[in-house]
């Protein structure tokens, strides 16, 4: 049984895929990752895809285009790790959500 809302969800993936112009394949990757700023504030996050170079992220707040800060991105044995990254976009995903894209400068922190 198909129920016409979740057509209606997978249409809009759908066209938001279309929509992506990526140069850089990425692969789906959802993880807790914790965004910490160089005043040493916290925010919590979940990633949705990963590549060699960025990382797509979903967040409570609204990221402007040249922030850095340290990703800390949760590994499956309870590890970190640290990556400072550049956020390049931010777009509203929802009523209380933001997407946004990272690309990653170096390891360590910021």
């Amino acid at each position: 049984m198909s129920l016409p809302v979740i057509q209606e969800l997978l249409r809009e993936v759908q066209i938001f895929q279309l929509r992506q112009r990526r140069s850089v394949d990425r692969k789906p990757f959802v993880r807790p990752v914790m965004i910490v700023t160089n005043r040493d504030e916290y925010f919590e996050a979940f990633s949705r895809d990963i590549s060699q170079q960025g990382i797509g992220l979903i967040t409570r707040s609204n990221w402007a285009p040249g922030t850095l800060a340290t990703l800390r991105i949760n590994a499956f044995d309870g590890s970190d790790f640290d990556v400072v990254a550049e956020a390049r976009w931010c777009d509203g995903y929802g009523s209380n959500y933001y997407l946004s894209g990272w690309v990653f400068l170096r390891q360590g922190r910021a």
